[in-house]
């Protein structure tokens, strides 16, 4: 049976991308694995090979690490200049630095 343009995965825009994957899969020798596609409509689909829920839940908090660091590199001017020593008020009126008190907390 021939296949089409449309069955052919070797013409998708992935397909680059898919090849790398599996030669990185192969070489690592998983013994689970897992895939989520998501449509241009919303639609979400997943595919998974032996994998548990305990290798779900690894799976999960790995790419919720992957997106946390890849907004932290994305938006780090702003924390660096939020973290920085100009942006620390020294004379910070909330806190009474002779007893280390918030004004007004701790007094009687």
């Amino acid at each position: 049976m021939a296949k089409t343009a449309e069955q052919d995965w070797t013409n998708a825009p992935y397909a680059e991308w898919l090849e790398d994957v599996i030669r990185e899969m192969v070489q690592m020798n998983p013994y689970s694995i897992a895939m989520v596609m998501i449509t241009e409509d919303g639609d979400v689909s997943t595919c998974s090979y032996n994998v548990n829920m305990n290798d779900r839940d690894v799976m999960i908090g790995a790419m919720q690490d992957e997106n946390r660091m890849r907004w932290f590199k994305e938006h780090r001017e702003e924390l660096a200049s939020i973290l920085s020593d100009d942006w620390i008020d020294d004379e910070d009126d909330d806190v009474d630095d002779e007893n280390g008190t918030e004004d007004g907390v701790g007094e009687s």
